[in-house]
């Protein structure tokens, strides 16, 4: 049996009025979920926008604080970390967003946005950076040529792959994958979902790929959470949800994929 690289116990998150958002009430974005992610598997998380999903990634990855619950990554509550902890943990948990266009730095090139993150975490030394942003490169199809272009010269495929080499320069166990896919063409989604999966099998990645189309995420994934207006209404492993779910948000969710019967 897999062990668990993540544990979430009872997370919970609420938004309160501010200057961009008037809520009569707290609006509760997370509302009470656990789940587990075991080592070396694909967990997906799937709703519609705002269920709270992304939301769930960013407490993860600490980019937003929790208000209640529990976060064990290695038998470890990383929940309330702070400073060389938090940044420590950083280097374990990376994210993939949604446009890579907006992630990359516009005034940098790629062999500069795929240094940094080692340089950040102080890893390795100048050869040996050199060398595996030169591996990694190999992995994404692309030649040396790559390092001195900058993201406006690239594809939006292309920019993703350099967004998702980015996250794995620093060798994480966990990687968060907020909707890698859904502002790519179709064609270059399937490329890029491929592409994810081989990094998987070669470097033994555990991933939470959180994604509002079902039908991605089944072909992604090994086991899925389905979540609703903040609470997640189904688990299953994901042939067993998709062929036959018990939920009836899971299955509306799959009546609205085009040509599923």
């Amino acid at each position: 049996m897999m062990e668990n690289i993540l544990e979430i116990k009872n997370l919970k998150k609420s938004f309160k009025n501010s200057s961009f958002f008037k809520f009569k009430n707290p609006k509760i974005a997370v509302d009470n979920i656990s789940f587990e992610i075991k080592k070396g598997e694909i967990f997906g998380l799937v709703g519609e926008s705002g269920c709270g999903k992304s939301t769930t990634g960013n407490l993860i990855s600490k980019l937003l604080n929790i208000d209640d619950g529990e976060i064990i990554y290695k038998d470890k509550n990383i929940a309330k970390l702070k400073g060389r902890d938090l940044k420590d943990m950083r280097k374990n948990i990376q994210m993939i967003f949604q446009d890579p266009y907006h992630s990359l730095n516009p005034k940098k090139n790629i062999g500069w946005i795929l240094m940094e993150p080692m340089i950040i975490h102080n890893l390795y030394s100048k050869d040996k950076r050199r060398k595996k942003i030169l591996d990694m490169l190999e992995i994404a199809g692309f030649d040396e040529s790559f390092l001195k272009k900058y993201p406006h010269e690239l594809s939006g495929g292309q920019r993703q792959r350099v967004a998702i080499l980015a996250a794995l320069m620093c060798e994480p166990d966990l990687v968060i994958a907020d909707e890698a896919v859904s502002a790519l063409d179709v064609s270059v989604q399937a490329q890029i979902l491929n592409f994810m999966k081989n990094l998987q099998s070669k470097m033994g990645l555990t991933y939470l790929f959180i994604s509002h189309d079902l039908n991605v995420v089944y072909y992604m994934c090994d086991r899925i959470a389905v979540m609703k207006e903040g609470k997640i209404v189904e688990i299953n492993e994901a042939k067993e949800l998709y062929l036959n779910p018990k939920h009836p948000y899971t299955k509306s969710l799959l009546e609205a994929i085009p040509g599923k019967k």
